[in-house]
């Protein structure tokens, strides 16, 4: 079921690297505006001025710390000023810490909750009304495979990605007679985005059956916009699979 207007905008958290940044040339080169959220606001606005150039869309940069309290409401507020309409939610943001929790900052586990868990949910929470009245949307939602059991020295991360997997599938169910479909995507760590997007060291088995950036991208477009539930890259990821069934 693909979104029946003539020029769709998405919404991309994260969007300065890593999947996020892979997902702009797939909205953009579909006919997508794209509004680009970060921290990084150079490295955005040159996301945006490549993606103007090449696909001829409208983009926006909103450059946000959505690891900071309040972030969601920011962002909307900068939408609702510049009247945007979001059609394609993607909440790919998030942090992660690598430690034994006794040990790590609290500061530092704030930022990994606030990142994956409230900054999605408040996001959501604010678009979704209009994506309901307007009877078309999609969601996408970033988990993980750290998200099927739990993960020792990435205890608040794998715990927050469980929680996104388990907001997404109800969100789900509650949205089935609406316009509106909600995709969860459980990569592996990709290779070259661990430490600089989770912030998870690289064991050597991730190295050896990781996948490219690109390729999770294009897996999760490619279930996103039929309205898929589940977008599992590489083989790895049989234990979540099963949880999506």
């Amino acid at each position: 079921m693909a979104l029946d207007t003539v020029r769709p905008t998405v919404l991309i958290t994260g969007a300065s690297a890593g999947i996020g940044s892979e997902l702009v040339p797939f909205f953009a080169g579909t006919g997508h505006n794209v509004v680009l959220v970060g921290h990084q606001k150079p490295v955005l606005e040159g996301i945006a001025a490549a993606a103007r150039k090449v696909f001829r869309v409208d983009t926006t940069v909103i450059a946000c710390d959505l690891a900071e309290p309040d972030a969601a409401h920011t962002v909307f507020a900068e939408l609702s000023q510049h009247n945007i309409d979001i059609d394609v939610l993607v909440n790919n943001a998030g942090l992660g810490a690598y430690g034994e929790f006794e040990a790590t900052e609290p500061q530092t586990e704030e930022r990994v909750i606030q990142s994956n868990i409230l900054a999605l949910t408040m996001l959501t929470k604010l678009l979704l009304p209009g994506m309901i009245a307007r009877d078309r949307g999609r969601i996408l939602n970033v988990a993980s495979t750290a998200a099927s059991a739990p993960v020792p020295l990435h205890s608040v991360y794998s715990a927050a990605k469980a929680y996104v997997l388990s907001f997404s599938e109800s969100l789900s169910e509650e949205l089935k007679n609406t316009g509106v479909t909600v995709t969860s995507l459980c990569p592996d760590p990709p290779v070259g985005d661990l430490d600089r997007n989770t912030g998870l060291e690289n064991p050597r088995g991730y190295q050896k059956h990781a996948i490219s950036v690109r390729s999770v991208a294009r897996t999760a477009f490619r279930a996103l916009i039929p309205g898929d539930r589940a977008a599992v890259p590489a083989w790895g990821n049989l234990a979540t699979a099963s949880l999506l069934a």
